[in-house]
């Protein structure tokens, strides 16, 4: 009997009918830990590790000598900083990396890549000294060109190879959509390959739309998959914020209705245009009545708006249906942008990262 039982286990695997559960990464952006974001304000001490498999904290950047930068002097100097760190030595299950690049340091890893080698020995370094894991290189789209390709895909070799004595993970963030990429020699190095599935509309657009519909992330998963990401390694991003906008007639509410420009901003992002799943939660308990929610059913998405203003953002329906969708898709997992923008400490919810939680709940 047990025989013909491993027989069976062995045929679906072959079939490939068996995957390892998805994966949860969870985005930390350092700047939040600042008392100036108040209630929003979150410590790394903070997070249920029972929740996350992988957390990556974002972001450190690359100096002129090649070498990792600590990129928030406060939070050097401050216990805070110390606390990042303290992921490596006092951490639950989960995985703790370095996010290297993003949004404000991706220009700086040019540094990186034309010294691969100078690089990886300051990185590997940096791990060992705070006990971490690995590490996730975000060269954001708006500082991409396609001339750094061949010099990417060297560094990432030479990372691979020193990481792989202490099994250390290494990541890859892309864009949605960046034309001649070399994806499969990318994969070819990597552990995870983070996809940016999030920002297809927002108030920079001059009508309402849709900011993470699941439509939209499927065709940039599969244009990555056919061009040869594989799905085992594939993380879908679901961004824990939306955008929002500020409609030009009240009267029409539907996508694509008309907007004048960014919706108001709420207190912990403080950025007109942005609002975090907290916040939105925050306005929805302060006015339970006051608002509406539609579906989107045929893009799968959801929005909210009240009176001129208008909100397309990610809640636990919508979360947990992407849960359900990776995992039947035989995806790697999901990448939560960031956790400090979910609900983490209850503030108008019955449980604590209400958002996270739903995904978690799509994988059962």
């Amino acid at each position: 009997m047990m025989k013909a039982c491993l027989a069976v286990c062995m045929l679906l695997v072959c079939l490939g009918q068996l995957h390892a559960e998805p994966k949860i990464l969870c985005y930390y952006e350092s700047w939040f830990a600042y008392p100036s974001h108040g209630a929003g304000a979150m410590q790394v001490k903070q997070f249920d590790n029972t929740l996350c498999t992988h957390r990556i904290y974002g972001y450190n950047g690359v100096s002129s000598s090649a070498e990792v930068l600590i990129s928030d002097p406060w939070l050097e100097t401050s216990t805070t900083y110390h606390q990042l760190y303290d992921w490596g030595h006092d951490k639950g299950s989960d995985l703790s990396l370095m996010g290297i690049g993003g949004f404000n340091f991706a220009l700086n890893l040019t540094y990186a890549a034309q010294n691969p080698t100078i690089f990886t020995t300051s990185l590997v370094n940096h791990l060992k000294t705070y006990a971490l894991d690995g590490a996730v290189i975000e060269w954001s789209s708006n500082h991409w060109k396609y001339e750094y390709m061949a010099d990417y895909v060297t560094l990432l070799k030479h990372l691979k190879e020193a990481f792989a004595p202490n099994k250390w993970v290494l990541g890859t963030v892309l864009a949605a959509d960046q034309p001649g990429y070399d994806i499969k020699s990318v994969a070819e190095q990597v552990d995870l390959i983070i996809i940016q599935s999030f920002d297809y509309h927002g108030s920079w657009n001059t009508e309402v739309g849709h900011s993470s519909a699941i439509e939209d992330q499927k065709i940039s998963v599969n244009r990555w998959v056919e061009n040869g990401a594989t799905k085992e390694k594939t993380i879908v991003t679901v961004p824990a914020y939306g955008h929002t906008w500020t409609l030009t007639d009240t009267t029409k509410t539907d996508p694509g209705s008309p907007a004048k420009g960014a919706g108001t901003k709420g207190p912990f992002t403080d950025s007109p245009g942005k609002l975090g799943v907290n916040e939105l939660m925050l306005r929805l308990k302060d006015d339970p009545t006051g608002w509406t929610r539609k579906e989107d059913g045929a893009l799968g998405a959801a929005y909210y708006y009240k009176g001129d203003q208008w909100v397309s953002i990610e809640d636990t329906k919508t979360a947990e249906a992407k849960g359900a969708w990776v995992k039947s898709a035989g995806l790697g997992g999901i990448a939560v942008q960031a956790i400090n923008n979910d609900d983490f400490n209850g503030l108008a919810s019955t449980t604590k990262f209400p958002l996270t939680q739903a995904i978690k709940k799509g994988y059962a």
